[in-house]
């Protein structure tokens, strides 16, 4: 069982996992406009790649790719659209949107514009997928993701929510229609009511301590609507509880761009502008194996140390991984490693495999949350 704290620190909320001393999960927020859905309006069209600028109002522009709006939707300079913002902008690149509507619950994820309904691979039980599969059927007409936390949820508590997503839906598709110019139609869940909802099964969280009594409101609320068993802890503040969990220097570290790993392993991470490499060296590992199973033990803990810092960091995209070179047993030993723990990562995550130069890529879509560090000047 692991512990969930939120603090806020200058103006950001921050929201940490911890367990057995060891930071699981990391995020901050400042107000991440990522979900948010708008009536947004055709401003250029780039027909030589398939995309597109929209105005989504406030003299926001966002960039869409023609392959994410719905099929039937004629695309013309002036159109209007009903966008969903998935990347927030930055110092280099604007926000991007996509046509593709979800609306997601604790349970489910509703996507009323989507041909197929689907269950998450997570779910693997036949049984289970068959109750599910049940309550999919009841609703021929709506498309909906089951996302893994309803394996704990009864049907009618799965119809409860169906219906809550359904209308919330009208209601968005109501303004839109009402609407005359670009503009907000309908903001994301608060960023501490997502994250929970998101982790508290996937970290197995039993407590959640916060020092914020608005946050520990707005959870207690939260709680009392659900079967989750966890306890809230409210602490007066005075004292960070980062500080108190030994979690200040771990999270310092997640700015740094060499690590060192207690068995004496190296890890360089450099984010580039179109991937992020990192390199694993022995550094100065000592073990008494032979040479080919010691690079195998030096390649696997890197490998559970770089999942973990890719979570933690939130890195995204293609990610380029230089471990030792070893065996065709070791590489598989390696992969397999990744594999498991990339079942922990919220994000959509590819483990792709060794390169034919022996590299191992894996991509990794970014969550609708940062961690908001400074990529572009690490600390070595």
């Amino acid at each position: 069982m692991n512990t969930l704290l939120f603090t806020n620190i200058n103006n950001k909320c921050i929201a940490a996992v911890t367990g057995q001393g060891r930071l699981i999960d990391y995020a901050e927020n400042s107000n991440s406009p990522i979900g948010n859905i708008y009536k947004a309006r055709v401003e250029r069209q780039l027909t030589e790649i398939g995309a597109l600028f929209a105005n989504v109002g406030a003299k926001q522009q966002v960039f869409v790719n023609c392959d994410d709006i719905p099929g039937d939707v004629k695309i013309t300079d002036g159109c209007n659209l009903l966008l969903q913002l998935t990347r927030a902008a930055n110092e280099k690149k604007a926000a991007t949107a996509t046509g593709k509507i979800k609306i997601a619950g604790k349970f489910l994820i509703y996507m009323p514009l989507a041909r197929v309904s689907g269950i998450s691979k997570k779910i693997s039980d036949s049984a289970e997928r068959q109750r599910l599969i049940g309550f999919l059927q009841s609703y021929p007409n709506e498309k909906f993701v089951i996302r893994t936390a309803a394996t704990a949820a009864s049907i009618d508590q799965l119809n409860e929510e169906a219906d809550v997503l359904i209308n919330r839906w009208k209601q968005i598709a109501n303004r839109y229609q009402v609407e005359s110019q670009p503009r907000l139609l309908f903001r994301e869940f608060d960023f501490v009511l997502q994250y929970v909802r998101e982790n508290i099964l996937r970290y197995s969280i039993a407590e959640i301590i916060t020092d914020d009594n608005t946050i520990a409101i707005q959870i207690r609320e939260y709680l009392a609507q659900t079967d989750y068993a966890c306890s809230l802890k409210y602490v007066e503040p005075g004292g960070s509880v980062l500080a108190q969990y030994n979690l200040v220097e771990q999270i310092d570290r997640l700015s740094c761009r060499e690590l060192l790993l207690e068995n004496g392993v190296r890890i360089t991470i450099d984010n580039c502008e179109a991937l992020t490499a990192i390199d694993v060296n022995s550094g100065s590992f000592i073990s008494q194996n032979n040479s080919n199973t010691a690079i195998v033990e030096i390649n696997i803990s890197a490998a559970r140390e770089i999942m973990l810092q890719i979570r933690l960091r939130n890195l995204s995209g293609i990610i380029v991984i230089d471990f030792l070179k070893t065996d065709t047993s070791g590489r598989e030993q390696v992969e397999k490693t990744l594999q498991e723990c990339a079942i922990l990562d919220a994000s959509k995550i590819e483990v792709l495999g060794f390169t034919r130069t022996g590299l191992f890529e894996v991509l990794r879509k970014s969550r609708s949350f940062d961690i908001l560090v400074d990529r572009n000047n690490p600390r070595s």
